[in-house]
């Protein structure tokens, strides 16, 4: 598909856990590639269990053409006014049409919205890296998202590392989405007193 998808996006509500299934069909079916490249056996990247738990505990994004979920992706709070995401899939139907980036959008506009200030990602990257994670890298680049950590993912995962291709490292990205605050710009406005 070359043009533009009329879609809606939205957070599902904690009851909507009866999709978990189909989500993880479409997460795991947009993620075989990347896996087959990495891993020597294909792993799944999620769970219908899995995913049900996501969806009731509210972090999960959906990107619809009509009634069918073409996207997803994951969402949570971390510590510090930081956000995190993953899990950003697109139905192979739908790629290169602009809902990854409008997912991705909805992500950052919801965090800076709450007074998130920073974005965050992790990308596995292999070494000598895949033409498909060095693409997915240079997408989060071109969007503002920088490395900010890296570990490798056989002191993560140490079960599943046994099974990659290559050495591969867990990148942490992160991008700013607000000003960091300064005494000059509070936070909130200070209660009168």
């Amino acid at each position: 598909m070359t043009t533009r998808v009329p879609r809606v996006i939205r957070l599902l509500r904690t009851d909507e856990t009866v999709l978990a299934g189909v989500l993880a069909d479409l997460v795991n079916g947009a993620y075989t590639f990347a896996q087959t490249e990495i891993f020597v056996r294909a792993t799944p990247r999620t769970s219908a269990v899995m995913m049900s738990t996501l969806i009731a505990d509210g972090g999960v994004l959906v990107a619809q053409h009509g009634e069918d979920v073409v996207g997803l992706v994951h969402v949570r709070d971390l510590e510090d006014r930081r956000g995190f995401f993953g899990m950003l899939a697109v139905a192979p139907s739908v790629r290169s049409v602009g809902v990854a980036r409008d997912l991705l959008d909805e992500v950052e506009a919801r965090g800076d919205a709450r007074g998130l200030t920073a974005m965050e990602l992790d990308l596995l990257m292999p070494d000598p890296p895949t033409a498909h994670q060095s693409r997915l890298r240079e997408w989060y680049e071109r969007r503002g998202y920088l490395p900010v950590a890296s570990r490798s993912f056989s002191e993560i995962e140490p079960d599943l590392a046994a099974h990659l291709r290559h050495p591969t490292a867990l990148i942490r990205y992160a991008k700013r989405l607000t000003p960091a605050p300064s005494p000059d710009r509070p936070l909130r406005a200070s209660p009168a007193q």
